[in-house]
């Protein structure tokens, strides 16, 4: 994914006013709808969706080789809210991550989608969960599944 000019501009610059956010799409199908949260103190609305505040931590997904990129969500357990709708779901949930400028929350400068909410601990204070997408490596090459029916295709 390319950065927008104006993102490049503020990244190569030794300062710039313009705040970065991050939002956060929680899914799951047994949810009504999904949660959505934005880094910043005041609702985001960006491609029509409106991304309440609410405070997080976020560790963006790393690029280790022999691994998948993972990356680590801390949020807030004040309220409890959050920690009764995890221990709800059968399955885990989902997460989308949007960079957005505040200026232009519509454009987004850098995403990652499907992220699986891997493995959670929790105390009153914070839920910190481990968030990743499926190793491919670990998938089969189709020649090892190949069943030998276009004896020319394959010496």
């Amino acid at each position: 994914m390319t950065l927008s000019g104006p993102g490049i501009a503020d990244l190569a610059a030794p300062e710039t006013g313009v705040a970065w956010l991050v939002l956060l799409t929680l899914s799951h199908p047994e949810l009504e709808q999904p949660l959505r949260f934005t880094s910043d103190g005041v609702a985001t609305l960006s491609n029509g969706d409106t991304f309440t505040p609410f405070p997080f931590e976020l560790t963006i997904p790393d690029d280790v080789e022999g691994r998948a990129p993972r990356a680590q969500l801390r949020i807030d357990n004040t309220s409890q809210d959050i920690i009764a709708l995890l221990r709800g779901l059968t399955t885990p949930p989902t997460l989308d991550i949007r960079i957005v400028r505040a200026p232009t929350p519509d454009v987004v400068e850098r995403s990652w989608s499907g992220l699986e909410w891997r493995t959670s601990t929790y105390d009153a204070g914070a839920i910190t969960g481990t968030l990743g997408v499926d190793d491919l490596a670990l998938e089969e090459f189709p020649y090892a599944t190949f069943d030998g029916r276009f004896k020319g295709l394959w010496p």
